[in-house]
């Protein structure tokens, strides 16, 4: 009996290890309102001295941020004109150009802002201290009232095209129905049911390279159908959009404050499924740009962060349950 105990309360823990409701904080509707009614400012990152002083004994490194740096504004340029659909007139700005702009009252009402940086987006209460958990945060704000309004958090800003369509896509989602009074369990964002009818049809695309176990026991774990590949033909696959798909990729839950794996419909962009990393009981850690300080600022581009997923059996074995889907919303 006490073995059966045990046993419940760890799958109630890789399940649901926090208390918590829906990965992403709802804005107030009358802030949903006044974000949609208002000109947007894109924030362009500009290189930042604390990153920079890290990076003083990596040259390589430090090139590196710089280089992904211009990549990362040069690429939300492009994917926010192609994919964000909230706004008609988007102004892409520097942080100081912003800061100088937003000076007057005026201009502080007259604006939205849409921003993304490295920056401490979560964290979790240990035994003895807090930890603060580090990632590449985008964010819906409303200047004059000095708070965000949305944010979803990924573990680094190595991003490729279909990550900036999965953000914008989610970001564009909530806060389109947060301004139409919907609650966040509305069924218009979270439905289970629908959910696991869309998984049945729908085939999960993984890179080999991400598996923390081997391919056969995915495929034997995992109930629905799934294609495994090496990392270049995964990128390939999904570019590709051949078919009903699906990937993983992670972000942090925001009530919970702990990473989550995400199953995510390629056409749609919507969220099919969620469950925890590491059965949610010790945080992910890859290194962002900011790099892993106790490797003294190492720098983790695309291919070797999604190498770094490390997708477990319980993500195959749990991915579709009732019960995860509900408890890890």
């Amino acid at each position: 009996m006490t073995n059966k105990i045990i046993f419940l309360s760890l799958i109630i823990l890789i399940l649901n290890p926090l208390s918590g409701s829906a990965q992403f904080d709802m804005p107030k509707q009358k802030h949903a309102q006044e974000f949609l009614n208002r000109e947007l400012l894109v924030e362009l990152r500009e290189p930042r001295e604390d990153i920079l002083k890290e990076f003083k004994k990596s040259p390589e490194s430090r090139d590196l941020y710089l280089k992904n740096l211009e990549i990362a504004n040069k690429s939300i340029k492009e994917f926010a004109a192609k994919y964000w659909q909230l706004h008609t007139d988007i102004k892409f700005m520097t942080t100081q150009e912003i800061d100088e702009l937003l000076v007057t009252k005026e201009n502080a009402e007259k604006y939205a802002i849409l921003k993304a940086d490295i920056s401490y987006g979560g964290r979790r209460h240990t035994v003895n201290t807090i930890v603060y958990i580090e990632g590449y945060v985008f964010r819906a704000l409303l200047p004059d009232q000095n708070k965000w309004l949305f944010k979803i958090m990924l573990p680094n800003d190595s991003m490729d095209e279909i990550d900036y369509r999965f953000v914008f896509h989610n970001m564009q989602k909530y806060i389109s129905a947060a301004a139409e009074g919907k609650d966040k369990r509305d069924e218009s964002l979270w439905n289970i049911s629908e959910n696991i009818a869309q998984l049945e049809e729908t085939t999960l695309v993984v890179a080999e390279e991400t598996l923390k176990i081997e391919a056969d026991e995915a495929r034997s774990l995992y109930k629905f159908p799934i294609e495994i590949l090496p990392v270049e033909k995964y990128f390939e696959k999904l570019r590709s959009e051949d078919g009903k798909l699906a990937y993983t990729t992670m972000i942090m839950h925001n009530t919970k404050n702990i990473w989550m794996y995400v199953t995510v419909d390629l056409s749609s962009m919507n969220i099919l499924s969620l469950m925890t990393v590491n059965g949610g009981l010790n945080s992910f850690s890859i290194g962002t740009v900011i790099g892993d300080r106790s490797m003294g600022g190492r720098y983790v581009d695309l291919i070797s962060f999604k190498k770094g997923i490390g997708l477990d059996k319980n993500y195959f074995k749990y991915t579709g349950s009732k019960m995860a889907l509900k408890m890890n919303y």
